[in-house]
């Protein structure tokens, strides 16, 4: 008989789990009663956005100490919302979901609240704003009606963490939303991985809910996980484009939660004002139930605190002026050094110069009183033995007089008949000699560099490089430019997006030989120009 009731259970029991586990597949996570959405630290105090009901109480607790002053205002109260819509209009976003998408949006921009204004933007390496900041329902909807779908890559996990910066060096309490729709995020883009983001998010808290686009074959399902942990890290809902049936009924959910949050403002007392990393507690009652909410927040910086920093900065700027003024001294004084030093080499140099004048007329003087040297040069003797026979009356070898032979014209013979010089004697000597060295122009996003390369050339987005190009696409040490036995060669550092030159992927090949003076190369998506200046 158990054995029977239990068997009867199982097909029911097996319902249950399949009906939950749709739930789950379909379904997104709801935000609850005391979700703090985002946060904002003012002069004295600090600003929490919560998600809550109406008529709710609250009571805050600022590390141990409990907090009396707290005042609660509903959203719908503020000066102002603001809410920004991203769409990835690359064609990964199938076509079956961009009818549903139009939907979606067309009726989240219907049913913002009045004190909401909305910008509506596309995304790839970075947000082209459509229109922006706006309350006017038909320029956005005119901005969803145009959306063009094009090929293009788009860059959602870098996008976010520079639009996350930004709105955190806005310095107004306003509490902001973004609303994303993507086919994922890969964690395998350029320049940021999804916990570096998560990490910056936790920072600078804001909602972002996503609706995800699945590919036919559900080749991006590990994407989409990546797009709804961005969600769920920030409190917020998400959603799967192709199983949605209403568009309308989620699209009406912004609104209505909207209603729900509440900004919490808790005056943080004096003592407690010194900018540190304090855990906020919210205690929340609403009719018979109760909430307890945390977070971590940057105290503000109170008077009393910037008035004691005062005195040390006085004291900094102080010590730095008296370290400018030591400098200064220091370099007048070897100036002056210098210009000693540079006198007593000068008066010797004169006395140098004064000295080898009057050495130079002593021998000037003593040349006067010295016989001409006689002349070496062989083949201008013989032209004057010859020049004398020829001058002769009679040209017999008995009438030619014959100039008696002395000891030094003997020596000079020998002198002539011994002095045989080769050519080679007279080449110029190589000893000592450098090859030079070319210089190398590079050209790339608007910038020229004309370096020696009598050392490698390291290029990358990294610091320390000698030349240094800030793109996503360009890897930290990313390929150098070398010169070796009278050839210049380009090789790839094990970039990320490779180097290529025209169509040549050198990045597996080795070193390439640059057999021209001038070439065009790509890194990444960044393209460069050589030339050898030899």
């Amino acid at each position: 008989m158990n054995n029977t009731k239990r068997k009867n259970k199982l097909p029911a029991l097996t319902m249950l789990l399949f009906i939950f586990a749709m739930l789950m597949l379909f379904s997104v996570s709801a935000q609850e009663m005391g979700d703090i959405l985002s946060s904002y630290v003012g002069k004295d105090s600090i600003s929490l956005y919560v998600q809550g009901k109406s008529d709710m109480k609250v009571s805050a607790q600022i590390g141990t100490k409990d907090i009396k002053d707290v005042d609660v205002v509903p959203l719908s109260d503020t000066e102002k919302i603001e809410t920004l819509i991203l769409v990835d209009n690359s064609l990964s976003t199938t076509e079956e979901s961009r009818p549903v998408i139009t939907e979606l949006l067309t009726g989240i921009v219907g049913n913002k609240l009045p004190n909401e204004s909305i910008s509506i933007a596309t995304f790839s390496k970075s947000i082209e704003y459509k229109v922006n900041d706006t309350t006017d329902y038909t320029q956005l909807k005119n901005a969803i009606d145009s959306l063009e779908y094009k090929y293009q890559d788009a860059y959602l996990l870098p996008v976010l963490y520079d639009l996350s910066k930004e709105y955190a060096a806005k310095e107004d309490n306003v509490f902001r939303r973004v609303i994303i729709v993507s086919d994922g995020a890969s964690d395998e883009e350029i320049g940021v991985k999804v916990s570096e983001l998560l990490s910056q998010l936790k920072k600078n808290s804001f909602p972002i809910y996503t609706f995800g686009c699945k590919a036919e074959d559900g080749s991006n399902n590990g994407d989409l996980e990546n797009l709804y942990s961005i969600a769920r890290a920030t409190g917020a809902e998400y959603w799967t484009v192709n199983d949605i049936n209403n568009p309308d009924e989620i699209s009406s959910q912004f609104s209505k939660r909207l209603v729900d949050i509440d900004r919490v403002d808790i005056k943080v007392p004096k003592s407690l004002q010194d900018g540190s990393e304090k855990g906020v507690k919210l205690s929340i009652m609403n009719g018979g139930l109760s909430q307890d909410a945390s977070t971590t927040v940057n105290m503000p910086f109170g008077s009393s605190q910037k008035d004691k920093s005062l005195p040390l900065i006085i004291i900094i700027v102080i010590a730095v002026l008296i370290i400018i003024l030591l400098i200064i001294l220091i370099v007048n004084l070897a100036k002056k050094k210098d210009d000693g030093y540079q006198q007593v080499l000068d008066d010797l140099q004169n006395k140098e110069q004064s000295r080898s004048s009057s050495q130079m007329q002593a021998e000037n003087v003593q040349r006067q009183n010295i016989p001409a040297p006689i002349n070496r040069d062989k083949r201008n003797v013989r032209d004057r033995v010859y020049s004398v026979s020829s001058n002769t009356p009679n040209n017999s070898q008995s009438d030619i007089q014959k100039t008696p032979e002395t000891p030094q014209s003997r020596e000079d013979d020998n002198i002539i008949e011994n002095d045989d010089f080769s050519r080679a004697d007279t080449e110029p000597c190589n000893v000592g000699h450098r090859e030079k060295v070319p210089t190398v122009v590079i050209e790339a996003m608007g910038r020229s560099w004309e370096i020696s390369i009598s050392k490698p050339i390291l290029i990358g987005r990294g610091d320390d490089l000698d030349i240094q190009l800030r793109d996503r696409t360009v890897s930290k040490k990313h390929c150098m430019i070398y010169y070796e036995n009278g050839n210049v060669y380009i090789k790839d550092l094990n970039s990320s997006n490779h180097t290529f030159i025209g169509r040549q992927d050198i990045t597996e090949t080795g070193s390439y030989l640059m057999k021209v003076n001038m070439l065009k190369m790509r890194l990444g998506d960044v393209d460069v120009i050589v030339e050898v200046n030899r």
